[in-house]
């Protein structure tokens, strides 16, 4: 007779799938785009040779990639990481599904992987930001100045969408580090460690 799986398990099984599917999926997209944008804009550049308005316009992403080349290997490190720690939840959660001891384990510990994964990123990701804020102000205000362009639009495009990402990141990190809490501490339940084997 299967044993009853009480709710809280079920609860940190959803939850740990989910995100950890998520913090898959986002990881391989970020090791994946930071492999191919150096490739992407030199393709880019071969395409705008000879066309000195498609030139002008790569202007201000050459100069942000330039800004945030020297980034590229923390945030491969940082991706991989989550990569490998995602994937820890989804087979914890799995695992604690199928009510096994070493499932309550691997889930315990791939949500702190995960916690210090995303604080990692997250810090990483709001001092580049600032760190690339003088390229992303030149490349703005030279977007600016082309034929068509308002400049005082440009910066207020730019303080808004600084803003809603700072906020968003912050945001995110928070929900993420209340859902590795919910998964640690139900399967560290005494009713969820009844029910395992």
């Amino acid at each position: 007779m299967d044993k009853k799986r009480p709710v809280i398990l079920i609860v940190a099984v959803v939850l740990g799938i989910m995100l950890g599917g998520l913090g898959v999926i986002t990881g391989c997209m970020g090791v994946f785009s930071s492999a191919i944008q150096s490739s992407m804009m030199g393709f880019q550049e071969q395409m705008a040779q000879g066309n000195p308005a498609l030139q002008a316009q790569l202007e201000p992403q050459r100069a942000m990639l330039e800004a945030q080349a020297s980034f590229q290997i923390p945030m491969l490190v940082g991706q991989f990481f989550n990569v490998i720690a995602s994937l820890l939840l989804v087979v914890g959660a799995a695992m604690l599904a199928a009510l096994k001891r070493s499932g309550a384990m691997i889930l315990i510990g791939a949500a702190v992987m995960c916690a210090l994964v995303d604080l990692f990123n997250t810090a990483l990701g709001l001092y580049m930001q600032s760190a690339m804020q003088p390229a992303l102000e030149a490349s703005m205000a030279q977007m600016g100045q082309m034929p068509g362009q308002d400049p005082a639009m440009m910066g207020a495009v730019m303080q808004a969408s600084t803003t809603i990402g700072l906020v968003m990141a912050i945001l995110m990190l928070c929900v993420k580090l209340a859902v590795y809490a919910v998964d640690i501490w139900a399967a560290r339940d005494a009713t969820v460690q009844q029910s395992l084997s």
